[in-house]
């Protein structure tokens, strides 16, 4: 499976498909359709759309019934699992499009009032999961768990925190320790993701939080 940076001037008059009904996927289409690409359809296996950005929604299966089209991944964290997708339907390339982006501020797209920081997230970390040539060992995020308590009980809990019988909170510094000695190996964390039971209810939260505010590298 090769990974190739998608050059419009190439395929103006290819088959393009978008794989990813994200806000990503309307921003390029958005980019597309500012160098006069015509989008085929998206592709999306969650069956949420049926249209986006007013081109219809197809199952992925569908493409392959035809391997001519030009097929775009518009996806950051799932970006390596459609690649994955499309190899098992024997497709030789898929194509990137941090090209597209280059240089775009937020403003510079039309998206939701709700919409504004995930254009934003999208602009910046994109290029990172969509370039096959980095060097640095980038982890797209980290999941951190620090604590057992939590205020509710819900039913379908995927950490099942209302089965715990004594929750407890966990040493914040024994954790940032482990952090640290993470980013001996990785060059940067891009998001890290604080969770519980209710993060909230752990004491030294902002501990922390102030030490991820001023670590450069998440």
């Amino acid at each position: 499976m090769r990974i190739i940076e998608f050059d419009w001037k190439v395929h103006e008059r290819s088959r393009v498909v978008i794989y990813g009904t994200t806000v990503g996927g309307k921003i390029i289409y958005q980019c597309l359709q500012a160098v006069g690409i015509a989008v085929e359809f998206f592709c999306d296996r969650s069956g949420k759309y049926s249209e986006f950005c007013g081109c219809p929604v197809k199952e992925p299966s569908i493409l392959c019934e035809n391997k001519e089209f030009v097929v775009l991944n518009v996806l950051t964290r799932s970006f390596d699992s459609v690649c994955q997708y499309m190899e098992q339907i024997q497709y030789k390339e898929i194509y990137s499009c941090s090209n597209l982006i280059k240089d775009k501020k937020v403003d510079d797209f039309i998206y939701d009032e709700n919409e504004r920081e995930l254009v934003a997230d999208f602009l910046e970390k994109y290029p990172i999961y969509a370039t096959n040539d980095n060097t640095d060992i980038f982890m797209p995020s980290l999941e951190v768990f620090i604590t057992e308590r939590c205020t509710l009980r819900c039913r379908d809990c995927s950490h099942l925190i209302p089965e715990y019988k004594a929750p407890k909170n966990y040493e914040i510094q024994e954790i940032i320790n482990v952090l640290e000695n993470v980013l001996k190996v990785v060059d940067k964390i891009s998001d890290l993701i604080i969770l519980g039971g209710e993060p909230v209810l752990h004491m030294e939260l902002y501990k922390l939080i102030e030490w991820g505010g001023i670590n450069g590298n998440i």
